[in-house]
């Protein structure tokens, strides 16, 4: 089975299920060993390294469904890519 990258680092394979938008209220919190994550919410592959970054607080940015998001302590902030809000030219 092949690896997934961090979505966070875009360079270490990913260790982690992260899932910044629920079941738990701090984004921190829910982490887990990939495919036992909680169905029904997204799930963010990242790396240790990466890991202890959110947990201690630190700002990561990552990409989810043509979105950016910025983790920010525990709140999550998304803002979709302008580039592909606007019509390119032919």
């Amino acid at each position: 089975m092949a690896m997934s990258k961090c979505r966070v680092c875009k360079e270490r394979e990913a260790e982690w299920s992260w899932q910044p938008f629920g079941p738990a209220e701090d984004s921190r919190e829910t982490f887990t060993v990939p495919g036992w994550h909680y169905r029904g919410f997204a799930v963010i592959p990242v790396c240790d390294q990466c890991k202890k970054r959110i947990q201690a607080g630190a700002t990561v940015q990552f990409d989810y469904k043509r979105t950016t998001y910025t983790c920010i302590d525990d709140e999550v902030w998304g803002i979709r890519r302008v580039s592909e809000l606007v019509p390119k030219e032919r």
